[in-house]
């Protein structure tokens, strides 16, 4: 194995740990391949901390087909409505990758932030042991904070878990090509400018995104929309945001971006009526689309779905360009986004009777996004698909400024003009 150091800036040094012979700057986390790419290695490099251990342990990489078959095709009512799954995938060797695994001794007294959202409700991460996977109500971030000043930035899109139980911290990266991270020293301001030199600045958000927004499971027509707007105005009660919720489509063609005329019949005359109380306006939009909708159609036409046969591959940029050209057809009118369950392989985990383990809903849910996006990509779904939305957005409309709410995200995200939600919460007084 080999180590490669390389001083990136005053404050951030890059530290890769490969079995080749050179380093891969092909990243979709950072930023400026410039960064990447600079030729200022270090011979050593003493790390605010204590490494352990470093393991690379080939693993193989399995994508699924249906290889010479024609895809069968299954229908299942989910929590997203009518899925379309292709039932004859199987398991096909694609080479290998690597899981890896970095063991760091931490002082006693230290606090580590960050790791993004879950569902525990601890601030400081030491003594537990967290999940960093796509779900509802659990946002991964592949970055964390020390209380005695330095951050580290993993440069990983897979599963990863952080285990501080034991004697020393464990990091698990699910399948890299190498591991590779990058430590940012400094104040907590200048850790955090330092994340922001890697991942992207933050996209400038239109001012009327910080009011208020205003949602219902669902406002069922245009002049519903219409009516709450002039009820919030003859009450005086401030409100910047009237958001169009699920289910604007036409019977039931989830996720198919085309409204029902007989309830949206001319949605440019509301969201005029709407502009000209000074509201601004939001829509709902799904990566996955029920089989028989036009949006369907046109995407099994040019191959452009995953293997469940409903949702887009948003990693894919003809699908991308498709995808925004569907939305903008008919719901380019609206001010905003709100992508929905952009982390699009949730559903065994959903609706269950008993809460299962940390562990198990990992195992369960992890592998569904391993399966169907690839295991080094199972956290980058959200990424690519806001990236896709703001690009062309930007194209098409220069100069309109990007608001995009959505469920899940990851390290770079803020670039896209995206605010990221909690998610569903459970409805109960006990919670």
């Amino acid at each position: 194995m080999k180590q490669f150091v390389q001083k990136i800036s005053e404050n951030i040094t890059r530290l890769v740990y490969t079995q080749k012979e050179s380093i891969i700057n092909d990243s979709w986390l950072i930023e400026n391949a410039a960064v990447q790419k600079n030729n200022n290695y270090l011979a050593s490099y003493e790390t605010p901390f204590e490494v352990i251990d470093v393991q690379l342990i080939e693993t193989p990489i399995v994508r699924y087909s249906t290889g010479d078959e024609a895809p069968v095709i299954e229908t299942m009512k989910t929590v997203d409505g009518d899925r379309s799954f292709i039932k004859n995938l199987q398991p096909v060797a694609a080479g290998s990758a690597y899981k890896a695994i970095l063991s760091i001794k931490l002082d006693a007294d230290e606090a580590i932030y960050g790791l993004g959202q879950d569902e525990l409700g601890i601030y400081n991460k030491r003594g537990t042991k967290q999940y960093l996977y796509q779900h509802n109500m659990i946002t991964p971030m592949p970055f964390f904070i020390s209380s005695k000043g330095y951050g580290v930035l993993i440069d990983c899109c897979s599963l990863i878990i952080f285990d501080d139980t034991q004697s020393a911290a464990t990091i698990t990266l699910d399948c890299v090509d190498q591991l590779d991270y990058y430590i940012i020293t400094g104040s907590f301001d200048e850790i955090i400018a330092g994340y922001r030199e890697l991942t992207g600045r933050a996209a400038r958000l239109p001012v009327w995104a910080f009011g208020y927004i205003q949602s219902n499971e669902t406002y069922r027509t245009q002049q519903v929309l219409v009516d709450v707007v002039k009820e919030y105005r003859a009450r005086n009660i401030p409100l910047d945001i009237i958001v169009q919720d699920w289910k604007s489509w036409e019977g039931e063609l989830w996720g198919n971006k085309v409204l029902d005329k007989m309830r949206y019949p001319k949605i440019q005359d509301a969201i005029a009526e709407i502009h000209s109380m000074h509201v601004h306006t939001m829509i709902s939009v799904w990566p996955n689309m029920k089989e028989g909708g036009e949006n369907h159609s046109e995407f099994a036409a040019n191959n452009l779905l995953l293997g469940d046969y409903s949702t887009y591959d948003a990693f894919s940029e003809e699908a991308r360009n498709l995808y925004w050209k569907q939305a903008a057809a008919e719901l380019g009118e609206f001010d905003s986004w709100w992508c929905d369950s952009t982390e699009p392989f949730t559903a065994p985990d959903w609706c269950g009777s008993v809460k299962l383990s940390d562990e198990e809903r990992y195992n369960l849910v992890g592998n569904e996004h391993r399966k169907y996006l690839g295991p080094k990509f199972a956290n980058a779904y959200a990424l690519m698909h806001t990236k896709g939305m703001f690009e062309n957005q930007k194209r098409n409309y220069p100069g309109k400024p990007m608001l995009n709410l959505i469920r899940s995200g990851y390290a770079g995200i803020q670039k896209y003009g995206t605010v990221l939600w909690a998610g569903d919460a459970s409805a109960t007084w006990q919670e």
